[in-house]
């Protein structure tokens, strides 16, 4: 059996039923998969639709993480414009107690091929197997490996990895209380640029075994020009998909993907008439502002 986590809150269901759908075309009739939704209050109409996409071999279960994190403190954490489900996934080794190792996925991802082979890679005696981000191909002299050295206090942004693919290695997480010290780690963060994936990365600095660019494919600026077919492509930039109003190329790819879905005519719906912010103009806007939250 293949474990494979998810985290959302009500609002995200109608992306994450595109994420699960386009996991359940790709997975192998010669496999098991057992795919966890970790929530804080999905509502029963979105259960209902997201229990329609399970299959013979893909069985869907949901997990409500408010009692795992009710003794943490979360409410402490410095945010002030994100959910708190995205940390849900520092509680993991405790939400899951049977389970040494799991594949998460992020909601806002289009998985293209079976991840059994992702899975299967062995990340050794690390916490995590991860894929580098996007922006850890910018030069030393950008301010973004400013920022990683001066305000993360990580050695290299050439190491920063995105946090929408991981490999988790439960059992020495579980081991070495690892869940502790991401909250405290967490806690402590003052003008995060993006709270969670920083805090992964400082705590687990040197700790991680890095898999193939394939697997987290982000931002189409930062394609490698050697990546033929993503495995799994990653909408980590401000234009989600569900956003554009004329989608082309891999967001094109996901709206085939919905139309599959029951949350198709939601998404019609809900979809704005006007693009997104370009990351371009995000990182400009982050700038000028000095970080996202604080």
């Amino acid at each position: 059996m293949i474990p494979v986590v998810f985290v959302a809150d009500d609002n995200y269901a109608p992306y994450l039923g595109v994420a699960i759908s386009s996991f359940v075309s790709n997975a192998s009739v010669q496999n098991t998969y057992n795919i966890y939704i970790v929530h804080d209050g999905i509502s029963d109409g979105n259960r209902e639709l997201l229990e329609t996409l399970s299959d013979y071999n893909v069985q869907i279960d949901f997990i409500d993480a408010r009692p795992f994190v009710a003794s943490y403190g979360l409410d402490q954490l410095n945010i002030t414009c994100y959910p708190l489900a995205i940390y849900y996934r520092f509680f993991l080794p405790q939400i899951l107690p049977e389970l040494d190792k799991v594949l998460y996925l992020d909601t806002d991802v289009l998985i293209l091929d079976d991840v059994v082979e992702l899975y299967n890679i062995d990340i050794g005696n690390n916490y995590i197997g991860v894929v580098l981000d996007a922006l850890s191909r910018r030069p030393a002299s950008s301010s973004f490996a400013k920022y990683c050295r001066k305000i993360l206090n990580i050695a290299s942004h050439k190491t920063y990895f995105n946090s929408g693919v991981l490999l988790m290695n439960l059992a020495k997480m579980r081991t070495d209380d690892m869940t502790t010290k991401l909250v405290a780690t967490q806690k402590k963060m003052r003008n995060a640029r993006f709270p969670d994936q920083d805090t992964l990365n400082i705590v687990f600095e040197g700790k991680t075994s890095f898999l193939p660019d394939g697997w987290n494919v982000q931002a189409k600026e930062f394609y490698p020009a050697s990546l033929q077919i993503p495995s799994i492509v990653h909408y980590a930039t401000n234009n989600k998909p569900w956003a554009i109003k004329n989608p082309r190329d891999n967001l094109l790819l996901w709206w085939q993907q919905a139309e599959k879905t029951p949350f198709y005519e939601i998404l019609q719906h809900i979809k704005p008439d006007t693009t997104t912010l370009s990351w371009r103009w995000a990182l400009l806007r982050d700038k000028l502002k000095g970080s996202i939250c604080k």
